[in-house]
This record gives structure tokens, sequence and C-alpha cells, in this order.
């Protein structure tokens, strides 16, 4: 082996380096948006969770309030 083989395989050897390193940069910047998309996924999420809790809270308390209004209604209607 004379010394333009040995250049060439040593350039070819960076190259694939050198490809090998944007691989790993271009994983790691995808393993980053796929985090910030998952914290996402869940801060929709957890909103959702506290509205529809706030929202049956609020039926729950309008359907009781409308129960007891019912039930005051009867016991004035039988004295």
């Amino acid at each position: 082996m004379n010394e333009d083989q040995a250049a060439l395989i040593g350039e070819q050897f960076a190259h694939a380096v050198d490809l090998l390193k944007a691989e790993q940069r271009r994983q790691a910047e995808n393993i980053a948006a796929a985090q910030q998309i998952l914290v996402d996924h869940e801060t929709r999420l957890r909103f959702l969770t506290d509205t529809s809790t706030q929202f049956r809270f609020l039926v729950s308390l309008s359907a009781g309030g409308g129960l007891l209004g019912l039930i005051g209604l009867l016991v004035n209607l039988f004295r």
C-alpha cells in the first residue's frame, strides 16, 4: 500500500466519522423534538382533565341545586 492509498483510506474514514457524527446530532435533535411534543401533550391532557373536572363539578352543583329547589317546592306545597 502506498501513501496515496493510505491517504485515501484515511480521508474515507474521516468522512465516515463525520457522517456518523451528523447522524448522531440529527437523532439528538429528533429526541429533543419528541420530548417537547410529549411535554406539550401532557400539558394539554392536564388542562383538558382539569376543565372536565370543573365542568362536572358545576353540572353536579347545578343539578343538585335544582333537586334541592324541587324538594323545597314540594315541601312548601304539602304544608
